[in-house]
């Protein structure tokens, strides 16, 4: 394979290295950044011969809105949680424990080793950071981000060019496309609702709701009942199976349609209760296109 001529994929928020190895599965180049020094030695280890054959770079760095030193917060309990925002890292009481890295600007990073087709960046409360030092001629073709709360992120992206978006849960299932609720999909909600019921204080007879609930939906979704479809089986490596808590893929790759900036922030809100309803966390990812 000629390197060169392999797209280059940014993983910015690079964690246990699930989402590389899918990247480097696909036959990208990847710079992979990651801040937390335990999980970036162990990511050296497991990716020691895509380092050596060029296809992985892999950057103890955290991502800063300039270059130099920070104090960042390790949750050894949540690594997923570490932060630079120290609520963020300790949000669920867990003993935190503060060290200083070396940070860098996402814009010098691009100008070191070029721009991305992709960049996922999942880095618990700097993806603004990421969003806001782009360009237009820096931008990815694609690009993907954690949705928050905090940040209108579809209006910020389309300041730079991106026009096109999908929101996906990092739960396995795509936000459906669609404003208004389908019958099939008030069905599904419902089903959901009783898969996902708390297990205390469960009597047989709900016990047996439960399990019937999920064999529907499992019946429902190979049968294309549903407007949500898995999204972790992707078209170009079919043969990926993705681990819980990885990114998924990106781009094309992803069920559902492109929508614009005012859809897909009536989706998310939509989406975002509905969790709130079910008393889940709602876990999504912002994809954008230009």
């Amino acid at each position: 394979m000629n390197l060169d001529s392999s797209p280059l994929v940014f993983d910015i928020g690079m964690h246990n290295g699930d989402d590389t190895a899918f990247y480097l599965s696909c036959g990208f180049r990847v710079v992979a950044v990651e801040a937390d020094p335990t999980l970036a030695a162990l990511a050296g280890k497991r990716f020691k011969k895509d380092i050596l054959l060029g296809n992985l770079v892999i950057k103890n760095i955290g991502i800063a809105d300039q270059n130099g030193e920070a104090t960042f917060w390790i949750n050894a309990k949540r690594t997923h949680f570490n932060s630079f925002d120290k609520k963020i890292a300790g949000r669920f009481g867990d003993e935190i424990t503060p060290i200083k890295i070396t940070c860098q600007t996402f814009s010098s990073l691009i100008e070191q080793h070029g721009v991305p087709h992709y960049a996922k960046i999942d880095i618990e409360g700097n993806d603004i950071i990421c969003i806001r030092q782009l360009q237009k001629k820096s931008a990815p073709e694609y690009i993907s981000v954690e949705m928050t709360l905090s940040e209108n992120l579809p209006l910020e992206l389309s300041k730079i060019g991106y026009q096109k978006f999908k929101i996906v849960s990092q739960h396995g299932f795509i936000v459906p496309n669609s404003t208004s609720l389908a019958a099939s999909e008030k069905i599904f909600r419902s089903l959901t609702r009783v898969a996902n019921e708390n297990i205390e204080n469960r009597t047989i007879a709900k016990r047996v709701k439960r399990k019937v609930a999920a064999i529907v939906i499992s019946l429902g979704s190979e049968c294309h009942l549903w407007n949500n479809h898995k999204v972790f089986k992707s078209k170009i490596n079919p043969e990926w199976e993705f681990r819980e808590g990885s990114s998924g893929s990106y781009g094309e790759d992803l069920a559902g349609f492109w929508m614009n900036q005012d859809d897909i922030l009536k989706i998310w809100s939509r989406d975002h209760e509905y969790h709130q309803s079910i008393g889940r966390e709602c876990w999504c990812d912002l994809h954008a296109k230009r």
